[in-house]
């Protein structure tokens, strides 16, 4: 009975403080109160994370050479479609 499922893409009423809500606007504002408690702290302020000041573990040198290079060009496979540089992998791994 494959041509008798239909896809439900809509939200199923909402209740809230007892309150069924079955209107969109209401059922939006329901969800946006609850994800919205999920993100403040306890002192009911907003959570910011000032990501210029973190304070990160220094990353050791990254070394490349010619054969770390080569052995992942010679893995490529031919036969996949090119990627973002549209370089045929065919031509990358002949070069190899």
């Amino acid at each position: 009975m494959k041509h008798c499922r239909t896809d439900h893409t809509r939200v199923s009423p909402l209740t809230q403080n007892g309150i069924l809500h079955s209107n969109p606007k209401a059922k939006a504002e329901t969800l946006n109160q609850q994800f919205s408690r999920s993100f403040i702290t306890d002192d009911q302020s907003p959570q910011e994370t000032n990501l210029y000041n973190l304070t990160l573990p220094k990353m050791p040198d990254i070394e490349i050479t010619e054969t770390v290079i080569l052995k992942h060009l010679g893995n490529i496979k031919p036969y996949k479609a090119h990627g973002p540089d549209n370089t045929h992998p065919r031509i990358l791994r002949v070069s190899c």
